[in-house]
């Protein structure tokens, strides 16, 4: 392995390991929606929350009205594996596992739908739509191939709605959103001894083409080696950033009788860059004519990813006058997240760090509503969420896979104008297998020996 070759890898090991490669699409937009495991939620329409995913509902409030609420999401992953690399003797494995590596989270929402008559509403929607984070311990063995990925999006999402008829409403908005974004790896055990032979080789190579002896060759690489390589815990890459963006969203609701209706909306793809900057550490900065032994670096740059769309149908109706269903497909195009290519500053060229071979995927999901009594509403809901990303691909910041979510709720009718709701969910993640060759070429062969999560919601809703 050559001087060149190591920096390009640690570069692209840096980057992509933190740029997400699974599904971090956020649902938890209402306590009433977690309760129905979200079916029906562009059609549903029982509180405010609706405009999360469609601002054609509008069209069914006729007054002032608010929702806001929290989730707090508490994942439970857990990681077992080995990691591999090579010494002069050949291929040396170490384990590598972690517990706990995805934190908990606070995801807050809030929305407010106002009438202007009887064919125009406006809304406004505060919620996130994407979000994820993974954050291994310090000692983790395979350290250069996953340390922090965390990314946030925060959504403003104003929107309108204008009722055509007694049956077809439209709905459009407009998205502001503000996303922030940190990533980070650092050395390991086992990068530090790729490393190490990589520079030996590259600098050896170098004495025998001046035309020293191998033996003068030889020492002259492991003097160069023994100081260019950085210790154990060195940042082989950390970066964080922020930007802004936009984007939009169009729905339609079809009233098919006042028990029945459906909604169809559209969220469009997000071109999303982020502003910040990059620590790192490369062979390239290396300099040891000089004794420049120091291949620390830091750079203002900027990173360029797309988010992807979202397309949902929705279905509420009232099976008996006290039972309803709720039930929903989503397809979510996962396929624009292609690339994450940065610019930096410094003059160095462009590194496209992450080339993602993901799927559009779907997500189905049915949920059924029982009417107690004018005070009390019982909810429950299953849903099937595919990931996106294959067992070829799949990488340890994102260790995804396909979900099943069981759900419970209930509202309580607190007045005429005021109710809260609660939701509870657990999501359980299938089995699934990790083999992934960091770009310092450590390999890591394991599994998501635990991959579950509860959520949790509360909303309140008022309507004047």
């Amino acid at each position: 392995m050559n001087m060149k070759k190591i920096s390009a890898a640690i570069a692209l090991t840096t980057m992509s390991s933190g740029t997400l490669a699974a599904g971090f699409q956020l649902a938890e937009h209402s306590a009433a929606g977690l309760g129905r495991a979200f079916a029906g939620e562009g059609a549903v329409a029982d509180n405010a929350a609706v405009i999360a995913r469609n601002p054609a509902a509008m069209s069914l409030f006729k007054t002032v009205s608010l929702s806001g609420g929290i989730s707090y999401v508490d994942p439970n992953i857990n990681i077992e594996g080995t990691n591999t690399y090579m010494t002069a003797t050949g291929p040396q494995t170490i384990a590598a596992n972690a517990e706990d590596v995805a934190p908990t989270a606070i995801i807050p929402n809030g929305y407010i739908i106002v009438p202007l008559n009887d064919k125009w509403a406006f809304g406004l929607a505060l919620n996130s739509h994407f979000g994820l984070k993974t954050d291994y311990p310090t000692d983790f063995a395979a350290s250069e191939s996953a340390g922090v990925a965390d990314i946030a999006t925060y959504n403003i999402n104003p929107q309108v709605s204008y009722r055509i008829n007694d049956m077809i409403t439209l709905g459009a908005g407009v998205s502001v959103i503000y996303g922030h974004a940190e990533f980070g790896v650092s050395n390991s055990q086992a990068s530090q001894a790729n490393i190490s032979g990589g520079i030996y080789q590259s600098t050896y190579a170098a004495g025998i083409a001046q035309g020293l002896t191998p033996a003068q060759a030889a020492a002259q690489a492991a003097a160069v080696a023994g100081a260019a390589t950085p210790a154990v815990g060195t940042k082989l890459a950390h970066v964080e950033g922020d930007g802004w963006t936009w984007g939009y969203n169009l729905g339609a609701m079809f009233e098919l009788s006042e028990s029945t209706r459906i909604g169809l909306t559209y969220r469009s793809e997000i071109d999303m860059e982020f502003d910040g900057d990059l620590d790192g550490w490369s062979p390239t900065k290396l300099d040891p004519s000089v004794g420049d032994f120091d291949g620390s670096y830091s750079s203002p740059g900027s990173a360029q990813t797309d988010l992807p769309s979202m397309l949902e149908l929705s279905l509420h109706t009232y099976l008996t006058d006290t039972i309803s269903m709720q039930a929903s497909w989503q397809r979510i195009g996962w396929s624009s997240f292609e690339t994450l290519e940065v610019e930096l500053d410094n003059g160095d060229p462009n590194l496209v760090l992450a080339k993602n071979y993901w799927d559009d995927t779907n997500r189905y999901a049915v949920g059924f509503g029982y009417d107690l009594n004018s005070a009390l509403t019982f909810r429950v809901g299953y849903a099937l969420d595919e990931s996106p990303v294959s067992d070829t691909y799949r990488n340890l910041s994102i260790p995804d896979a396909e979900r099943t979510w069981i759900t419970a709720g209930m509202t309580w009718n607190i007045s005429n104008n005021s109710s809260m709701d609660v939701g509870f969910a657990r999501v359980s993640g299938d089995d699934a297998t990790i083999n992934y060759t960091s770009s310092t070429s450590t390999v890591f062969n394991g599994e998501i020996a635990k991959g579950d999560a509860n959520i949790a919601a509360v909303s309140y809703n008022y309507s004047f």
